[in-house]
């Protein structure tokens, strides 16, 4: 397994909050809590924040996803009516996969690719932390309840 995955998994998360300021959280340091001084009201702060960034990500991944296909319909256009493309093809419009292969070699569709690939996986690690974060509530719970019997 490549251990480079791990410590991105694990690297605090930074971003900008309402005022503008560059916040940052540590995961480990989130997700972490003693038994003895059990911190509720912080969980709670935690899940809220991570999962109103994790809709923020999904909704710029989305946007993202919008762009990339009013760009595929720009360059479809653009390249339908090519006079290479038709040169090639016997003067006749471009075959699909022509076309298909032109657009995702585009400059501009992989920046905008690789843009929205990098949104999605942010999300996806923003909704696994609220997951963690949810467990944790679940812990914190258990041992509570252990500490009362």
């Amino acid at each position: 397994m490549d251990k480079s995955l791990i410590r991105d998994a694990l690297r605090p998360l930074s971003y900008v909050d309402q005022q503008g300021n560059v916040r940052t959280i540590d995961p480990q340091k989130m997700l972490t809590f003693d038994d003895n001084n059990l911190p509720f009201n912080e969980t709670a702060n935690n899940y809220y924040l991570i999962a109103r960034l994790a809709e923020r990500k999904r909704l710029e991944s989305k946007d993202l996803a919008s762009q990339l296909d009013a760009l595929r319909g720009s360059l479809y256009i653009q390249y339908i009516q090519d006079e290479n493309f038709k040169a090639i093809n016997g003067g006749r419009k471009p075959p699909e996969n022509m076309l298909n292969t032109a657009i995702q070699s585009d400059a501009k569709y992989i920046k905008l690719s690789q843009a929205m690939n990098v949104a999605e996986y942010q999300y996806r690690c923003l909704n696994w932390l609220v997951k963690a974060l949810e467990m944790k509530a679940n812990m914190m719970q258990s041992v509570s309840a252990n500490k009362r019997k």
